[in-house]
């Protein structure tokens, strides 16, 4: 299962491992959580960003403009990708862009959790070189940069919405004693 970055892009969430969870075959049992891949582990989760395996899921919670591409692999795993108890997620990164690209996306919660999150990405040339293609000269970037981050302030990411009950003091004593 491939998703681009198109379809990352409409998916609501700010974790790398949502959009994972929309494969067929992968659990998540919390909102921006590990994934399960298989019925294996966690840690049975190769995750191999921009060709560098990354064990268990430590440290790939990317900024989502930074990805061009994520692909599931949850059975039938090719022996290039190793031996792996539960499945693959490739991810790889946006390169440079031909033309100056970017976004900037600010979201501040109304409903009492005061989270608050701040994402930009920028992308493109640096240096471009002159190369004939048929009869035309065109500039091709031979150089570039691509740069992408999430800042967040929260009280709670992820919030339950589990029921929470609280009882007065002379309630609490008169349960417990009886």
């Amino acid at each position: 299962h491939i998703l681009t970055k198109d379809e990352i892009a409409v998916i609501p969430t700010t974790s790398v491992t949502d959009p994972v969870s929309t494969s067929a075959n992968v659990y998540q049992s919390t909102r921006g959580g590990g994934v399960s891949i298989g019925g294996a582990r966690g840690e049975g989760t190769q995750y191999i960003i921009d060709g560098i395996p990354v064990r268990g899921g430590v440290g790939v919670d990317m900024a989502q403009g930074s990805i061009e591409q994520l692909e599931v692999i949850t059975s039938g795993i090719p022996a290039n990708y190793g031996d792996f108890m539960g499945g693959v997620v490739n991810i790889t990164s946006r390169g440079a862009s031909p033309k100056l690209t970017g976004n900037v996306r600010v979201q501040h919660s109304i409903d009492g959790y005061n989270n608050n999150l701040l994402s930009f990405s920028i992308a493109g040339p640096i240096y471009k070189k002159k190369v004939k293609q048929g009869d035309a000269v065109v500039k091709k970037p031979v150089l570039g940069f691509s740069l992408s981050g999430d800042f967040y302030y929260d009280n709670d990411r992820y919030p339950t919405f589990k029921d929470e009950y609280v009882t007065k003091g002379n309630v609490t004593k008169y349960i417990c004693v009886h």
